[in-house]
Formats: structure tokens, C-alpha cells, sequence
């Protein structure tokens, strides 16, 4: 499952700490372009539940829902 990890705590987070937190947990980074302040995570329900439990005082990690928009036809249509 994808989910957004932000950091909530004072000043700048370290981007050496998080990143090796990320790895110890098998976190797969989906887009890390905002690190290290907000990333789009891969986690499996294991991984999610030791990460929240040791980041929980200066992040937050929030479950990522994916919507997609459809988009409208652009063919003509016959009037009768």
C-alpha cells in the first residue's frame, strides 16, 4: 500500500536519519522529491506498523488514495 509520510516536528528533519529509517524498514520510495520533509511511500502492513510506532512523535503517516479522473470523449456525435 502507498502512503505519504510528513514530517510535523520542529525545524528541519535530517535527510541521512529518515533515509536510513526508510531503508532499515524496506520502505520503497515511490517519489522522494520532497524529501526530507514529505514522501510517497510503498509499504507492506508490517513495515507500516513498526514505522509509524518509531516515527509517531515527528511524523505522520497517512494512508495514500489514488483517484483517477475520466476523461471526457471527444468524438462528434449524430443527432437523429
Amino acid at each position: 500500500m502507498q502512503y505519504i509520510l510528513q514530517y510535523k516536528g520542529k525545524g528541519r528533519p535530517k535527510r541521512q536519519k529518515i533515509m536510513t529509517v526508510l531503508t532499515d524498514h524496506d520502505a520503497q520510495i515511490i517519489d522522494g522529491s520532497d524529501l526530507p520533509e514529505m514522501a510517497l511511500l510503498e509499504l507492506t502492513p508490517t513495515a507500516y506498523n513498526e514505522l509509524h510506532a518509531l516515527t509517531a512523535e515527528e511524523w505522520n503517516l497517512s494512508l495514500h488514495k489514488t483517484s483517477y479522473a475520466s476523461v471526457p470523449s471527444t468524438r462528434k456525435k449524430l443527432r437523429g
